[in-house]
């Protein structure tokens, strides 16, 4: 846990990113650099986006990539049925369950583990180094007044354990403290929450496409907190073609199958994109240019 991942993986993971791929040439994908609004929208192998070298820690990595071979499996059940199909399997939590299970932990762990989110958390996790770094250091002040005699066994001390946790480097820091999915019985609480909201597939409508990002799963509170602390909302872009939202908590409602809010139509499809265009931290992915200018466009008014 205190080893950082050298080898070339990704933030976004290629098997997710697959299912915004053009048809031809396959394995590219458009993007859109929101930090960069003067460049063009750019075609780019998945290999080369979202790569994520020293991003976690060799025991995080290799969890995650137990999980992603699920969700490899996951997601090609998905691709070969259409979203009634979907929710009427949905609708039945029971049979649904396996999928539940996958499902809630590719969309959480999606948004922990990208680029976006991490990006997001850098400030704080930076100044959580920079607090852990001074009481290190003040520890190695009063040891070295207490125990004068013991300067070098304690130099080495001090350094062992800054060089272990991180403390003098941000990005290794990061990668060791941030964590990409969520652990112990609070983070399975919060897996079961999503498992057991009230789910609905929507396709996209004829000659559309659906956009993600690098932060490719967003989660909504209802309300104001503390009264609306369990109404939740959240909603993950699956492929070109498909997305997943829910309903959880308190606002998840009996049936497994969340309500309907509308056919897919032009509008809905903006406001998808749009939604996904605005709260990506920089990079916006598509198989379709169009739709990637589309959102940018009116994203602006």
């Amino acid at each position: 846990m205190f080893e950082v991942d050298k080898t070339r993986k990704h933030f976004v993971p290629k098997l997710y990113l697959r299912g915004f791929c053009l048809d031809n040439p396959p394995k590219r994908i458009y993007v859109l650099d929101k930090g960069k609004p003067q460049d063009e929208v750019a075609v780019r192998s998945i290999n080369n986006v979202e790569v994520s070298r020293d991003a976690y820690s060799v025991a995080n990595d290799a969890i995650l990539q137990e999980r992603e071979d699920a969700w490899s499996e996951t997601l090609k059940i998905l691709k070969g049925r259409d979203a009634s199909e979907l929710n009427e399997l949905v609708s039945d939590r029971d049979k649904s369950a396996e999928l539940r299970y996958w499902l809630a932990r590719l969309v959480v762990d999606s948004k922990l583990r990208s680029r976006g989110f991490r990006s997001q958390m850098r400030e704080s996790a930076n100044e959580i180094r920079l607090r852990s770094r001074s009481r290190i250091e003040a520890l190695e002040a009063d040891f070295r007044s207490r125990f004068p005699d013991l300067g070098e066994q304690i130099q080495i001390m001090v350094s062992l354990f800054k060089d272990v946790a991180g403390i003098d480097n941000d990005r290794e820091f990061e990668a060791l403290r941030i964590c990409p999915f969520l652990r112990g019985e609070e983070g399975e609480k919060l897996y079961r929450l999503y498992e057991e909201g009230s789910w609905r597939f929507d396709a996209a409508c004829d000659r559309r496409k659906f956009i993600t990002s690098d932060i490719p799963s967003n989660s909504l509170l209802l309300g104001p907190e503390p009264e609306y602390r369990n109404w939740m909302w959240f909603v993950m872009p699956l492929s070109a073609e498909l997305r997943l939202v829910g309903l959880c908590g308190d606002a998840r409602m009996e049936s497994g199958l969340a309500p309907r809010m509308g056919d897919m139509g032009n509008r809905e499809m903006d406001i998808a994109n749009v939604c996904v265009f605005q709260s990506a931290q920089r990079f916006v992915y598509a198989s379709s240019k169009d739709e990637l200018l589309r959102a940018s466009e009116q994203s602006t008014l």
